[in-house]
């Protein structure tokens, strides 16, 4: 016998008569598809390379973490067909990432300024900007002239019958769950669920009678920790591969500084996970929908003019 999934999102029908749940009815999940999809096609305009590879990272990101409010196999499928398109980017992104991390040890006094610069110099240089920004180009209209269709021909529908409540609940869960931070791998599965909460709670947060920013905002922070925690790690795995190019004396004081900087990183990772998720998913789940309904009730005394007076 198969058992469900605990925690895979909803597809039960809709109760129309709970203000939180009218106030995130499943049309505004679909609209806000369209919306995430059209931020790629925005960043396929700008000029910059790195820019447009930065910002149709960041909207595909924005895309899969709706997506997982979704759990049936055309979603899980819209989500692989996503992750790969976002893959095809990911070597200039990997440079960037690297010099990123370089400039964050420096700042926080974990790297001399000159050893952050001979490393940099081992990097390597971007791609041809006009081959590399093509073959961007392509992949990423291939993805999303297949996203188009597959919404218009069941994605959409089910976004409008999906309980997103209930899957913005367990995101939070799983969030939740996700508190080693013994390794690199535990680190990234991390990221990964910190970032499809911060995107739902933005999702909640733009709705009309929405709520959640302050919370996106909270967990944005924690999202860039780990971001820069990930950053470190890729910039290990490239100095691996810098072989005689990296003098051994240089190599020992990136790796301490990387060592000592992931530390930090960690200790504060630790505390503001602590903080956001110090409740319980069922307790979580029931304080937001408090939070929409007040919302929601507020919204319909506005429109009908029917103000309680003061």
């Amino acid at each position: 016998m198969t058992h469900a999934d605990p925690t895979a999102p909803s597809r039960r029908p809709l109760r129309s008569g709970r203000p939180a749940r009218r106030a995130v009815d499943g049309a505004a999940l679909a609209a806000q598809f369209e919306t995430a999809l059209d931020k790629v096609e925005q960043a396929l305009a700008l000029p910059d390379a790195t820019e447009m590879v930065h910002d149709a990272r960041k909207a595909i990101k924005e895309y899969r973490a709706l997506l997982r409010l979704m759990g049936s196999d055309e979603a899980k499928a819209a989500r692989r067909l996503a992750a790969d398109a976002a893959r095809e980017l990911s070597s200039s992104r990997d440079r960037q990432a690297c010099r990123d991390a370089l400039a964050d040890m420096a700042k926080a006094e974990r790297l001399g300024p000159e050893d952050a610069d001979r490393a940099a110099s081992l990097i390597g240089k971007d791609q041809d900007g006009a081959d590399e920004a093509a073959s961007h180009e392509r992949t990423l209209r291939g993805w999303l002239t297949e996203a188009h269709a597959r919404h218009a021909a069941t994605l959409d529908a089910e976004a409008c019958e999906t309980d997103i409540l209930d899957g913005v609940r367990k995101g939070y869960a799983k969030a939740r769950a996700a508190d080693d931070f013994s390794a690199p791998e535990r680190m990234h599965d991390l990221r990964k669920r910190v970032v499809t909460h911060r995107y739902q709670m933005s999702f909640l947060a733009d709705l009309p009678a929405g709520t959640g920013k302050r919370r996106a905002r909270r967990t944005q922070k924690l999202r860039d920790v780990l971001g820069t925690y990930q950053d470190i790690e890729t910039l290990r795995h490239h100095l691996d591969g810098a072989g005689a190019r990296l003098p051994e004396e240089l190599r020992a004081r990136l790796a301490e500084a990387a060592d000592a900087r992931q530390h930090d990183l960690i200790r504060k990772a630790r505390a503001l996970h602590a903080d956001l998720f110090d409740s319980k998913a069922k307790a979580f789940g029931q304080k937001l929908e408090r939070k929409l309904a007040r919302k929601a009730g507020k919204s319909a005394q506005a429109d009908t003019g029917d103000h309680a007076p003061s």
